[in-house]
């Protein structure tokens, strides 16, 4: 969607100006094929009963595409490919045709853009994977051009680690710019709780406006932007009028229409009650802008970036 007003242009792919259904998905998850505590036979029971509409199951360097009868629930084949290059890098691979998986010597030496060209070339799209967790600054995770998008949230390295949310890494990316959209995915592993640690499944997820049931439809949504991620937090509609962008939500205790620039705004009801729907007008000033919303458990959703130009 494209708006334009007071000679700003706004360059926005908005899942909400599009016919079709919309799908909550898992986009990493581990089962017993590698370090996983579930077998994906169990692994996807247990996202189907919860309502999911896909997933993709992503095990460490290892395409896992389970056999298995579903209701309706979609599966996409996937892979974790996890390497060093002066640094630590996981990378997601969706909807690979084919394995990637990487041997020993190849993880030593193997560059992000020699394994995103692999996915891309096995017609999967790449997702850096948690990059607060993998300790990433700007001058590594600017070698991963050509990745579709960046884990904004992981829902695994935030119960256990305290290390979930990757916003100012993809506002780094997007500062110099990277054209990458946000994510929230599990990252399953144990699938359990304890007494001082959540279930580390069911937490990130991303909502995605397919134009019917069908893998091909999913990924055709998600290489378009089509979506939004969250980990708890509903967004119900986004419309720009003009310079005027507008978000309706679920209850939440702030908006913030942010920047990786200068001029980002929050708002929030200074009497203490939740809003569902808050209007701004975007400074000129601005050149990208995404929406994050959060609610009165600080859970979290975000929009994907707006790129706006005079």
């Amino acid at each position: 969607m494209t708006g334009s007003g007071d000679d700003m242009t706004i360059d926005f792919k908005n899942p909400f100006q599009q016919t079709g259904v919309w799908l909550k998905g898992n986009l990493h998850m581990h089962t017993t094929e590698s370090d996983g505590k579930l077998s994906p036979h169990d692994a996807v029971k247990r996202y189907e009963d919860a309502g999911y509409g896909f997933i993709a199951i992503t095990d460490h360097n290892k395409r896992t595409m389970p056999d298995v009868r579903t209701n309706g629930m979609l599966l996409i084949p996937g892979e974790e490919i996890d390497f060093n290059h002066n640094g630590c890098y996981h990378i997601v691979a969706v909807n690979t045709q084919r394995a990637i998986g990487l041997s020993p010597d190849e993880k030593k030496t193997i560059t992000p853009a020699d394994v995103i060209a692999r996915i891309r070339a096995a017609g999967g799209e790449a997702i850096l994977a948690h990059p607060y967790w993998s300790n990433e600054t700007i001058e590594q995770t600017k070698l991963c051009a050509g990745v579709l998008g960046v884990e904004v949230y992981n829902h695994d390295c935030h119960v256990w680690h305290g290390s979930g949310h990757s916003m100012v890494h993809w506002d780094d990316m997007l500062r110099i710019g990277m054209r990458v959209n946000g994510f929230a995915s599990d990252d399953a592993h144990a699938y359990s709780s304890t007494s001082t640690r959540p279930d580390d499944a069911l937490g990130g997820f991303t909502m995605v406006r397919a134009k019917e049931r069908t893998p091909e439809a999913v990924m055709e949504a998600i290489r378009a932007g089509y979506f939004y991620a969250s980990n708890g937090p509903e967004i119900k509609n986004v419309t720009i009028s003009g310079s005027t962008v507008s978000i309706e939500t679920s209850p939440v205790k702030s908006v913030s229409f942010r920047t990786p620039h200068w001029n980002s705004v929050r708002y929030e009801n200074t009497d203490g009650s939740l809003m569902t729907a808050v209007s701004h007008a975007i400074a000129h000033t601005m050149r990208i802008m995404r929406i994050e919303c959060m609610d009165d458990k600080g859970r979290m959703a975000w929009t994907n970036p707006f790129w706006l130009s005079e």
